[in-house]
């Protein structure tokens, strides 16, 4: 067995050996310095190797604390009640859907640090259309095996009012690094999609937040502080792209539409108009400045075409 520096100090600096000859002195005194040495040397590299591996590694924000969205909604998609049900077709919501039209592919929840309420796209999901739109539906416990599979990865019931954005009845859960809502469909006048869940980190949700608010503050630095709702809907053509933000301020019933749009990456503020309204016939009429924007050439036909 190897000896340990304290052997080899106490077994050489403890003996009495007989006077030697002064070069055998010499001799005898470079090895013991080199054996020490050498063991001295390899300690240091076990301990420098033992460092590296337990040296945490830099954590992902959305997965801080507890699984990403797409590893949520793959245990989801993997539970027994789930994927044994005969009942329903299943679909997959991915970040295939950049845009925030859709209502069953967006979340409505307010991100800590803001006061308005947006939609966002959701970075993932599950669909559950029926079978037969005239056959048995097994909802209940379809959305008790979700509410089960979100606890048991650490998810917490979050109560949050959407219904001020949403028009469907959502239930929110949220883990510290992921948000998912489980949504009812069957409110709708379609009822084969009968229910949903979404999930985006709050990561994405944070990203999202923050561009509505830049962009608001874009149009008018005094928008935000007064803005309770902010709907998103986004129309794209090739490289273009209208993002309308349709704002409803605190304590009003009346909403604004600012209008964003792009041949790349970054959005350039259009304009503003009231909502289109039966009750307000000038919210039908552009303003001048409006008008002049969006028949800029750069824009061909996009802008005129979709601001109306």
């Amino acid at each position: 067995m190897e000896e340990n520096i304290d052997t080899i100090i106490a077994k050489y600096g403890q003996r009495v050996p007989k006077k030697p000859r002064k070069g055998r002195a010499i001799i005898l005194s470079v090895i013991v310095l080199l054996v020490i040495a050498g063991i001295t040397v390899g300690a240091l590299a076990l301990f420098i190797k033992s460092n590296q591996a337990t040296a945490p590694a830099t954590p992902v924000a959305q997965t801080t604390n507890g699984p990403a969205p797409n590893v949520v909604v793959n245990k989801i998609a993997a539970d027994t009640t789930i994927s044994g049900s005969k009942n329903y077709f299943l679909s997959r919501a991915s970040t295939a859907q950049t845009n925030p039209n859709s209502d069953t592919a967006t979340i409505v929840y307010k991100e800590s640090g803001y006061d308005f309420l947006t939609n966002v796209t959701a970075e993932d999901g599950l669909r559950f259309t029926l079978v037969d739109a005239k056959g048995a539906s097994n909802k209940t416990a379809i959305t008790a095996a979700i509410g089960s599979v979100l606890k048991g990865a650490g998810f917490t019931e979050a109560s949050q009012d959407t219904s001020s954005l949403s028009a469907y009845p959502t239930v929110s859960y949220t883990n510290g690094g992921t948000v998912c809502q489980i949504i009812d469909y069957t409110s709708a006048k379609q009822s084969i999609l009968e229910q949903g869940v979404l999930c985006i980190s709050h990561t994405g949700l944070e990203a999202a937040y923050k561009n509505v608010q830049t962009l608001l503050t874009k149009a008018d630095p005094a928008i935000i502080a007064n803005t309770k709702t902010v709907q998103q809907t986004m129309v794209t053509d090739g490289t273009k792209t209208l993002l309308t933000l349709t704002v409803q301020p605190k304590n009003a019933t009346s909403t604004t539409r600012y209008y964003f749009a792009t041949l790349n990456k970054d959005y350039e503020y259009i304009g503003s108009r009231p909502t289109p309204s039966v009750d307000n016939e000038s919210s039908y009429t552009l303003s001048d400045q409006l008008k002049k924007n969006i028949a800029d050439p750069k824009w061909g036909t996009f802008l005129t075409d979709n601001i109306k």
